[in-house]
């Protein structure tokens, strides 16, 4: 996707949408100084966009990236109306700086501006699962993946809750469920595709390949 996307960037330099799912492809290719530099700019137009403010923290790891997010996530807020991806996104800094109690309070302040605000479900979800509150998490994951759009990727993480916490055959229905209704989704296929293979079920595990 990325030479298209580099080519579009080229064509139309100030469209937001492009340089957004920039963003997203060079964060999962794992070149974070490009991921960055495109977040950035993403954030110069729309201070609150939700992908870019949370990518762009996800990608904060030294003190000086997470000081950097810190300013621009602030900057979001005095720019833009209180919105629950601000909070959300100040919610993993602070628990990147081990702040939990004002991780928990952010956490809490985007769900009272969105009630069903999935990335702050999925924060929450995965917040009790840090805590080893495997119980409480699962729940507030599912609805994190029932109000993300089907593609976000949601649903896989659910899936790798689930066989992460034993419940494998549970995590083969979620996958089973998410490539029956998008049967073209190849990261639902190839999520599915190991778990089949952990499960010594060749067969099944074959077909997997061969739809992807």
């Amino acid at each position: 996707a990325l030479p298209f996307l580099n080519k579009a960037a080229e064509l139309e330099p100030q469209n937001i949408e492009i340089r957004s799912k920039l963003v997203l492809v060079y964060a999962t290719a794992r070149k974070l100084k490009e991921a960055r530099a495109h977040a950035l700019w993403v954030l110069g137009k729309q201070p609150a966009q939700e992908e870019a403010l949370l990518l762009l923290t996800d990608m904060a790891f030294s003190s000086n990236e997470i000081h950097q997010a810190r300013e621009v996530v602030t900057n979001a807020l005095q720019k833009a109306q209180d919105k629950a991806a601000c909070r959300v996104a100040l919610a993993w800094l602070a628990r990147k700086e081990q702040k939990q109690p004002e991780a928990e309070a952010e956490l809490q302040k985007a769900l009272s501006l969105d009630s069903r605000s999935a990335a702050a479900h999925y924060a929450a979800g995965m917040f009790r699962w840090f805590a080893g509150d495997a119980t409480n998490a699962g729940p507030e994951l599912k609805l994190a993946a029932e109000l993300a759009p089907l593609r976000s990727g949601n649903w896989v993480k659910y899936a790798d809750f689930q066989l992460k916490t034993g419940a494998s055959n549970e995590a083969r229905k979620t996958l089973g469920t998410l490539t029956q209704k998008s049967p073209d989704y190849v990261p639902g296929w190839t999520a599915l595709m190991r778990l089949l293979f952990e499960q010594g079920k060749q067969g099944d595990c074959a077909g997997a390949i061969a739809k992807i």
